[in-house]
């Protein structure tokens, strides 16, 4: 299984907002309990804490992949001990742990991934019009080969290619 949450800057990148999104993964996957006790408490009673814990006894017993994209726009300090439980559950072999973010975490050691090669790149933009080759070059220079730069540009050019201009 893979549990896959990319940290959109706000609440996305919170440790709440990060273990909403692998216990929807999660459930997304047929394991709902994490997600459904977040979704029957009040959400100005929700613990972090306790559902990270909850989260991190479900992955013991369904392992799994776990990617956290764009982890830069997290706060270090706050999700940290997410960053600990994930780590324990990696040096127990039940997970895998893939962090993916434009700049070093403190206190994690990890190897920088390039971006896509280009053929792969150009897989995310099979749905929208075509754009001249130049264009194209500059886009896929410009996000280094991301995916979610790649797929958010190919979004809202297929909804306003009408309003595109070679020189954007």
């Amino acid at each position: 299984m893979v549990l896959w949450h990319t940290c959109r800057v706000g609440r996305d990148a919170s440790l709440l907002g990060i273990v909403r999104g692998l216990a929807q993964a999660l459930a997304a996957g047929g394991d709902d309990s994490v997600w459904r006790s977040i979704r029957q408490t009040p959400p100005e009673e929700l613990s972090a804490t306790g559902l990270l814990e909850a989260l991190r006894e479900r992955l013991l017993a369904r392992p799994a992949v776990v990617i956290l994209d764009d982890i830069h726009h997290a706060d270090a300090e706050e999700t940290a001990v997410l960053l600990d439980a994930l780590a324990d559950l990696v040096v127990r072999r039940s997970s895998r742990l893939l962090l993916v973010g434009r700049a070093p975490i403190d206190g994690v050691d990890f190897a920088a991934l390039p971006g896509l090669a280009e053929p792969d790149a150009a897989l995310l933009w099979v749905d929208a019009p075509p754009l001249p080759a130049e264009q194209w070059q500059q886009l896929y220079a410009t996000t280094g080969g991301l995916p979610e730069p790649i797929r958010r540009a190919a979004a809202l050019y297929r909804r306003n290619s009408e309003l595109a201009r070679p020189g954007d």
